[in-house]
């Protein structure tokens, strides 16, 4: 399809990651802020699907680097000069010029149970060895557990959260 561009909040193997400040996930967030102007590159009221593309990439990127100690690269297919000319050609949104502030997210405190299973989850992980090194396919199911149980509290599905853990 020729004029087909696909934007995907990660590649290969990532995770995408949410922000309980932002009560979004991180691509969400810098996508939203891009289409509200903050992605007009070049200052002439429109934004185009590689100018959204640019801005949202490297903010995710980072974001996730800083907050989440983790890699998340939003992906654009097809990879390379195609993608990139076919996401130039698309006019998105219009702006009037004027760039929104950047939203501060909203301190967040995670409940108890939540910080509780997460000091766990540092303790083992400073372990000697630590449990990655010797069995990583344990570690990351119960990474991915931990990760889940945040999700269901989150979510207010105690009886979910209560099964997990």
């Amino acid at each position: 399809m020729p004029n087909l561009v696909v934007f995907s909040s990660t590649d290969l193997d990532q995770r995408s990651w949410t922000s309980p400040e932002w009560g979004t996930s991180a691509f969400g967030h810098f996508l939203s802020d891009g289409l509200n102007g903050a992605a007009d590159g070049d200052h002439d009221k429109r934004i185009s699907g590689l100018e959204l593309i640019e801005y949202v990439r490297p903010h995710v990127r980072d974001w996730t680097r800083d907050h989440r100690a983790a890699r998340q690269i939003p992906l654009v297919l097809p990879r390379g000069e195609d993608g990139e000319r076919r996401a130039k050609a698309m006019h998105l949104t219009m702006t009037d010029g004027t760039v929104p502030a950047a939203s501060a997210p909203v301190p967040w405190e995670p409940p108890i149970e939540v910080e509780q299973l997460w000091t766990e989850y540092r303790t083992l992980a400073r372990g000697t060895p630590p449990p990655q090194a010797y069995t990583p396919h344990i570690w990351r199911e119960y990474e991915a557990w931990v990760l889940r149980f945040e999700e269901l509290i989150l979510a207010g599905d105690t009886d979910g959260a209560r099964a997990v853990r």
